[in-house]
């Protein structure tokens, strides 16, 4: 009776053996995914801080370049007097005199037409400038860093 069923309990045994080993190695899969998919959200958060860091450290550089942008202009003084042309970031540019500033803006006029355009700080390049009537001067090239 023995030698009956002892291929069908080697079969079992042979069975169980495969279905363990099958077992373990799909676990294994599982790990390694688990561990690269680990990775992988490791280095999403990393490169996200990175670029968070970096928008940030530049955001701090636009903020302190556009205080320089206000003080300068400032030093101008306001009306006809006060020469300035200005670069915009998207290239265009302006040219008139320096009719009205404040902490956001300033207002450029044009003396030929009287058409009055504000213009925000941070939306300036380079400026250039002169008060023929106190001496003052202006040259800056803001986030180029070219100089004129």
């Amino acid at each position: 009776m023995l030698r009956r069923y002892l291929p069908l309990m080697l079969m079992s045994l042979f069975c169980l053996a495969f279905n363990a080993s099958a077992a373990t190695a799909a676990a294994q899969t599982t790990q390694s995914q688990i561990k690269e998919e680990q990775q992988q959200a490791k280095k999403q958060i990393e490169t996200e801080r990175k670029a968070a860091a970096a928008q940030r450290k530049q955001e701090q550089q636009d903020q302190k370049q556009m205080v320089r942008m206000r003080q300068q202009i400032s030093k101008l003084g306001v009306g006809e007097k006060a020469k300035l042309e200005v670069k915009m970031r998207d290239k265009t540019k302006l040219k008139g005199y320096l009719a009205q500033a404040s902490e956001e803006n300033f207002i450029i006029a044009d003396p030929k037409t009287g058409e009055r355009t504000t213009v925000a700080y941070k939306d300036v390049a380079e400026a250039k400038g002169k008060n023929s009537a106190s001496g003052a001067k202006i040259a800056l090239g803001i986030l180029t860093g070219l100089p004129f």
